[in-house]
């Protein structure tokens, strides 16, 4: 049998390894991909085409942290600048929406201070129990029992025999 040639890698392959290493990125490009992409509301592939990078090239180079970095700044470019229509948005529907429910809870909304975090506390405990037999370990082991719990209805309890 012949040995199998290792496949040549792909250019995306070629590409992520350079931006792995270190070699510079065409940062306008890059810029523009981004700017498509986050501010020009395009789909990806759109935004890959207008930037002129191809599809697999762009998913390797936003494995550089610096490419990351710079597209986690213009989503939060675009994050904080979507605030303020979103804002006039409720004001508008807190004083105009037919609905007194949808008035109130923009109004809500507006009143909450969005640097303090979260309007109210949620508190969640999960206790999960299978009735069944009790190993009762109070006191020492001579007077330690194996019983049955009885069964309850509203902390009432049943009997439940079969007699």
């Amino acid at each position: 049998m012949g040995r199998l040639k290792p496949t040549p890698p792909t250019r995306a392959e070629r590409k992520a390894a350079r931006v792995d290493q270190g070699e510079p990125v065409d940062q306008p490009k890059v810029f523009d991909l981004i700017q498509a992409w986050v501010h020009d509301r395009m789909p990806f592939h759109d935004a890959c085409k207008a930037a002129g990078i191809r599809v697999n090239t762009a998913r390797a180079l936003l494995r550089d942290p610096k490419v990351r970095q710079r597209y986690r700044h213009e989503m939060d470019v675009l994050r904080e600048s979507e605030r303020v229509p979103s804002i006039h948005r409720l004001a508008h529907l807190r004083d105009h929406a037919k609905s007194e429910r949808i008035q109130l809870e923009a109004a809500r909304v507006l009143a909450t201070d969005p640097e303090s975090g979260s309007a109210g506390a949620s508190v969640s405990v999960n206790v999960n129990f299978t009735p069944g037999y009790v190993i009762d370990l109070s006191g020492d082991a001579e007077t330690a029992r194996i019983g049955r719990v009885p069964a309850t209805i509203d902390e009432q309890a049943v009997d439940i025999s079969s007699d």
